[in-house]
């Protein structure tokens, strides 16, 4: 950590090379301090120690503006919120495709995975993340609607209807018109997040009927071998929103 004013006097020859290696340290450190240097110039950068925001000093040199936003355990930077970048950017995304065909057996009332789910470690704990989805499923039963619920670090998002009694909440519904047929459900999403651990989004699956059926993925209940009937595909993107 070191600051200079940027300016060397005249001295003796060892204190001048003394102050001016001062000045190149400042300048390898960007100005690094737990407060503002005292003398400043439009332009000039500042890393501040007390929290970790390197800053850079406006074209009026009167005031600092908030460039990035450090986190010295992790290693990263996320630009600041009205600094570069500002509030709306996309940090980073994930995507997790489903193309292989699947099926498993449902109980009344039932939660059951899916087996779609991806994984996002957000630099920030302010930030928002954007979920996807698109599930491509069917169940063995002709008209009978298939029950998507969102969950988010293993249990049930905030992202489902209120409660209104005995009924199940979730997050959307399908159905496939006949027995050849599957029905492609999509929703998005925007969730919060409390830290910056990794945290898993996933699809669940349910159904409305008072005894178990099977919910089939990426196919109809059908599936016969002949060219009209279909296989689907399945996804779940998420994005980091900066905050």
């Amino acid at each position: 950590m070191a600051q200079h004013d940027y300016t060397i006097a005249n001295q003796t020859f060892p204190n001048t090379r003394t102050d001016i290696n001062n000045a190149l340290s400042a300048i390898v450190s960007q100005n690094s301090g737990a407060s503002a240097p005292s003398t400043t110039y439009a332009y000039q950068l500042w890393y501040d120690t007390t929290n970790n925001k390197l800053k850079q000093r406006n074209a009026d040199d009167d005031a600092w503006i908030d460039l990035f936003d450090v986190d010295q355990v992790a290693d990263t930077a996320t630009p600041s919120s009205g600094g570069a970048g500002g509030g709306g950017k996309v940090l980073q995304v994930v995507q997790a495709v489903d193309t292989a065909v699947s099926s498993v057996s449902c109980a009344r009332g039932a939660l059951v995975d899916l087996g779609l789910s991806a994984t996002i470690t957000p630099a920030s704990a302010t930030n928002k993340i954007l979920v996807m989805a698109s599930a491509s499923v069917s169940t063995n039963a002709v008209d009978q609607s298939c029950v998507i619920t969102l969950y988010q670090g293993g249990s049930v998002s905030s992202f489902i209807g209120d409660a209104a009694s005995n009924r199940q909440r979730n997050t959307a519904m399908n159905v496939p018109a006949f027995s050849r047929a599957f029905a492609t459900t999509s929703f998005s999403y925007l969730a919060s997040v409390s830290n910056t651990s990794p945290v898993t989004f996933a699809l669940y699956g349910s159904h409305p009927a008072s005894v178990t059926r099977t919910l089939y993925v990426n196919q109809s209940s059908s599936d016969t071998d002949v060219d009209y009937e279909h296989r689907g595909a399945s996804s779940i993107i998420l994005m980091e929103i900066q905050q």
